[in-house]
């Protein structure tokens, strides 16, 4: 039977002496190792991980996510790579924080694992995938255990997309270590260590009157973390002590030694990032991180925008210096720290009711004087409540409640975590726009970027939410910078921003005075649109939808549009193209090829199996003329939109729900749509918690009638065909330049105009036949 994790025997073989892992799990072993610790612990830091004291007494171990903006050299593309540092052992809570955040956030994840080649199988794509749940070994377990952790193996599930694997196989590992192997392991390093610190190796900094008794303490070390501590500080050249130091003995002369052990754990892993220039193990660790940087470099050119990297923190330093070779690093900064596991209070005095006389009745405990406080003396217990206090956080944690009871009360696979971690970009800041943005702050919904260059009329407060008569005097207030300051000031968590832009539109010609302005408005839009997760577009006419849709199917981001009519509304999410590998094996209108006209299969061979569904639609596709100037023809009350007050505020909800339900599907924003025959049967959808996930919904308040309605992409459209996408890939804002100024451009491009003449052709055809009737008829 397996002994159990407390026991001597399960502690990992650091050393040939029984008797040295017997100390070390017993309560000697601590105590004695607190005074070596006063010396030898190092204040220098990790950049990537750190032990940092909590206002509640307790530590908190924590590591960084750095956000790196990069700039492919060779394709001139730009990406966000992120560089989650992590630890192998931690709170199972901090393992499925991560697995939240990478599945929510971005296009590939990117993680290192040593396993042997038939973990793993290569994708269409590629990539290198795990195809089955790995476990933790027995020796990563009994040491979880011993501290009251989670192994990562355990509790990190990284089988399927967006995950990668980006690291050695054990082969590899094998190959290039026994290339590499200059010295032992690290009992052997640790060993060595010692026996320097003994013949005076000792570092400069330490006076000659501490080496005689750390020369002799050396040889009596209890605790294997000790063993680190050691080798850290011999190679270091010695530091002064630790923040954490004064904790850890206060612990062990309390007698909570587990508290002990584990922060001299984390005191190890917090200093643990050093250089590690001339060793076989940094050496290690700078190809494992080239084959990671490779990986970005694949992901880059596969379109992804936002990759994440998901590394121990020794990797990390090793790893931003190789980026910034590969690609130009734009910018770098810490964008938030994880807590991995917290130490309870090293000074909280546990008591302890005495044994009573007769009955077997505990006598009452001491409660005569002061309790011991944080300093450890008697005296008054502080409590910092500001963070409580502060409307804003009090507003934050009031909202997140709100929003989690959906999902503890009415539905568990509800995933608001999710859905909160969009970015949302509203082209539009108007009736539509201001009804979304305030329906995506209910959700949770926190990055909020709004696009207008209108100013505020007086006509707008009372139908557009987010502005007062206040903003319309005057007439300068932008729209797009107002309502996000409204949006912070009704939530002041919301990190909602305004950007003043125009949109450039087909059929708008641009002079050339106006190419500069029109260049950098389109580069700006493209650079959003790569920034956010949706794109809600709601302007009001037809032409300013061209660009966003293009850009979104481009850069294959979930698209929702909202339109109004006088009594009618359209809401419809656009259809992704396939990735660009897969593009080449595609036909028109997203259709596998094939697919229009199958080839003659053999008698003997199985039939073929049931082709896959051509992908839906985006708002162009069921056009059969390219968009053009709509606003050349009306007189000036004719512009304005004019619908129905209460009309956008059901098609605002209608967008931004659709949006959720999508997320929450399976397959997310490549779902396809549910057929509204079989949604009306169909009491519950199994693959979205939250109901059917429509293509359209199309509603007339003349009838109070909403309908759910399918299209498929159009091979020949102007805004999402491949033709359409590859030309702008290629030829950048020359062939945005093109489509504003060239009136049948786009048709003559996807063969819209030659489809005319086809059917004006056949018409005349027809046309002649009648005639030759007529006169037969009359003869």
């Amino acid at each position: 039977r397996d002994p159990p994790p407390t026991s001597p025997a399960c502690l990992p073989a650091r050393g040939p002496c029984w008797l040295l892992r017997l100390w070390a799990c017993s309560p000697l072993g601590p105590v004695c190792s607190m005074g070596i610790m006063m010396t030898l612990l190092s204040a220098a830091g990790s950049p990537y991980l750190r032990l940092r004291p909590t206002s509640q007494g307790a530590w908190a171990v924590e590591t960084a996510v750095v956000s790196c903006a990069l700039r492919d050299r060779a394709s001139g593309s730009r990406l966000t790579v992120d560089l989650f540092s992590t630890v192998h052992l931690a709170s199972g809570e901090y393992y499925a924080g991560i697995k939240d955040a990478c599945t929510a956030r971005y296009e590939r994840v990117l993680f290192e694992m040593i396993a042997d080649g038939s973990c793993f199988e290569r994708g269409a794509d590629g990539a290198r995938r795990l195809v089955r749940p790995l476990q933790a070994s027995d020796q990563q377990r009994v040491l979880a255990a011993q501290y009251g952790l989670t192994a990562q193996m355990d509790a990190l599930d990284l089988c399927g997309d967006p995950f990668v694997h980006s690291d050695m196989l054990s082969a590899e590992l094998g190959e290039a270590a026994s290339s590499l192997a200059t010295g032992g392991p690290l009992l052997d390093r640790a060993a060595e260590a010692l026996g320097g610190l003994v013949r005076g190796a000792s570092a400069p900094g330490t006076g000659a009157a501490a080496r005689v008794p750390l020369r002799l303490a050396a040889w009596a070390l209890p605790a294997p973390e000790l063993l680190l501590l050691l080798d850290d500080w011999i190679a270091s050249g010695g530091a002064s002590p630790a923040p954490a130091l004064r904790p850890i003995a206060r612990a062990a002369l309390r007698g909570d030694f587990a508290a002990a052990r584990s922060l001299a754990l984390a005191q190890t892993l917090a200093q643990g990032d050093r250089s590690q220039g001339r060793t076989v193990a940094g050496e290690m660790v700078r190809q494992r991180n080239a084959r990671a940087v490779e990986e970005v470099g694949r992901a880059a050119a596969a379109g992804c925008s936002r990759v994440a990297l998901l590394f121990g923190a020794l990797h990390m330093r090793d790893m931003r210096q190789l980026l910034a070779r590969r690609f130009d690093l734009e910018a770098a900064s810490i964008s938030e720290w994880r807590t991995a596991w917290l130490i309870g209070s090293t000074t909280s005095a546990e008591v302890t009711p005495g044994g009573g006389g007769g009955g077997g009745t505990a006598a009452p405990p001491s409660a005569v004087g002061w309790e011991k406080n944080s300093s450890g003396r008697p005296g008054a217990r502080l409590m910092d409540l500001s963070a409580q206090m502060d409307p804003a956080a009090t507003a934050a944690a009031a909202v997140d409640l709100n929003i989690r009871l959906m999902r503890w009360r009415l539905m568990p696979a509800l995933e608001p975590e999710k859905v909160a971690a969009q970015r949302c970009l509203l082209i539009g800041a108007g009736t539509l726009g201001c009804a979304v943005a305030r329906c995506l702050l209910g959700w949770g919904v926190k990055a909020i970027t709004l696009v207008d260059s209108g100013n505020v009329s007086y006509s707008n407060p009372v139908r557009q939410s987010l502005f007062a008569h206040k903003d319309c005097i005057g007439g300068k207030t932008k729209k797009a910078p107002a309502a996000a300051e409204e949006l912070r000031r009704i939530f002041p968590g919301a990190e909602a921003r305004g950007v003043v832009m125009g949109i450039p539109m087909p059929g708008h010609p641009v002079g050339a005075a106006e190419v500069d302005g029109v260049r950098a408005d389109a580069e700006a839009l493209d650079e959003l649109v790569q920034q956010h997760d949706i794109v809600f577009l709601l302007t009001d006419t037809r032409e300013s939808r061209w660009l966003p849709t293009l850009l979104a199917a481009a850069r294959r981001k979930l698209a929702v549009t909202a339109a109004l009519g006088f009594d009618t509304f359209l809401v419809m999410r656009h259809g992704l193209p396939p990735p660009t590998e897969e593009a080449a094996a595609l036909g028109a209108g997203g259709l596998p090829a094939g697919y229009e006209q199958a080839a003659p299969a053999e008698a003997a061979a199985p039939p073929p199996p049931p082709p896959p569904r051509p992908r839906l639609g985006c708002y162009f596709c069921s056009d059969v003329v390219a968009p053009a100037n709509s606003m050349t023809r009306r007189t000036l009350d004719q512009q304005c939109t004019v619908s129905r007050p209460g009309l956008a505020m059901v098609a605002s909800a209608l967008a931004v729900e659709l949006a959720v339900t999508v997320l929450h599907h399976e397959h997310g924003a490549e779902a396809d749509a549910d057929v509204p025959a079989e949604a009306a049967q169909a009491a519950t959808c199994d693959e979205s918690p939250l109901g059917v996930v429509p293509h359209q919904i199309r509603g007339a308040l003349s009838f109070f009638r909403t309908d759910c309605m399918l299209g498929r992409a159009f091979g020949k459209c102007t805004a999402c065909s491949a033709t359409v996408t590859d030309a702008y890939a290629a030829r950048g804002f020359d062939f945005l330049l093109d489509a504003f100024n060239g009136g049948d451009y786009l048709e003559e491009l996807t063969g819209l105009a030659q489809m005319h003449r086809e059917a004006e052709a056949a018409l005349e055809d027809v046309g002649f036949f009648e005639d030759d009737e007529d006169e037969a008829m009359s003869e």
